[in-house]
């Protein structure tokens, strides 16, 4: 519901951002997590579909990509989108599994399904956005 998406969006700001701080600098956390949250907003919080496998199995950035800026950031995070993916960290949420979300089968699975699709979108967007920005900030470092 609502309540639990706001609840859930404070995260960043509330728990993220205190530690970044301390090991990165406030100013520097906090132009970071601007920076991956503007980012997550352009890759439509679903930076790993902009990806497909290479013939090694390595996530290269798919052939439909034609801006340069993103692309390059695209290349620039491709490890750590594999990795992030390949631990399930992205696109599947604790709460998306315990309701099999995307498995409605009945009215009650739809309306619950509904309810946590907001709540669902917040804690990916956390994750990705904190991990394009701790990300970003070691590799500047």
């Amino acid at each position: 519901n609502v309540s639990s998406y706001l609840v859930n969006m404070s995260q960043v700001p509330l728990f993220a951002f205190p530690y970044l701080g301390a090991d990165y600098g406030y100013t520097n956390a906090y132009g970071a997590i601007r920076k991956a949250m503007n980012q997550v907003g352009v890759f439509k919080n679903n930076i790993e579909s902009y990806y497909t496998l290479d013939e090694q199995g390595n996530f290269a950035v798919m052939d439909t990509v034609t801006d340069a800026r993103q692309r390059a950031l695209l290349e620039e995070l491709a490890p750590v989108v594999q990795e992030a993916s390949g631990r399930g960290l992205l696109n599947q949420t604790y709460i998306a599994d315990v309701i099999a979300l995307g498995e409605q089968k009945n009215l009650l699975d739809t309306i619950t399904g509904l309810s946590a699709f907001m709540f669902n979108h917040g804690e990916r967007f956390n994750r990705q956005v904190t991990l394009m920005a701790i990300y970003q900030m070691a590799i500047e470092r």
